[in-house]
């Protein structure tokens, strides 16, 4: 999968936001390998804020079982990971 170019508009400029869900889809699946998630952030006024990527693979993926509760607990740790 390519990355997309960022392009930087107000290098400056931050901002502080309240995460009150995220909406996971798969965007990718090669079957007995890996799977693609795109996590979006969603604020309270249900506006995107963010949207990361993840791939499921190796042991996490031998783990998975098609079961979504260990999907969504997978990524909640992915997200914390990265706080």
């Amino acid at each position: 999968m390519q990355e997309l170019p960022t392009i930087n508009v107000y290098p400056n400029l931050k901002w502080t936001s309240t995460i009150c869900k995220a909406r996971v889809e798969t965007v990718d699946y090669t079957l007995f390998k890996q799977a693609v998630f795109r996590v979006s952030l969603v604020d309270p006024t249900d506006r995107v804020v963010d949207i990361k990527i993840f791939v499921l693979s190796g042991d996490d993926f031998s783990k998975w079982n098609s079961d979504d509760k260990y999907i969504l607990d997978w990524v909640k740790l992915k997200l914390q990971d990265e706080c």
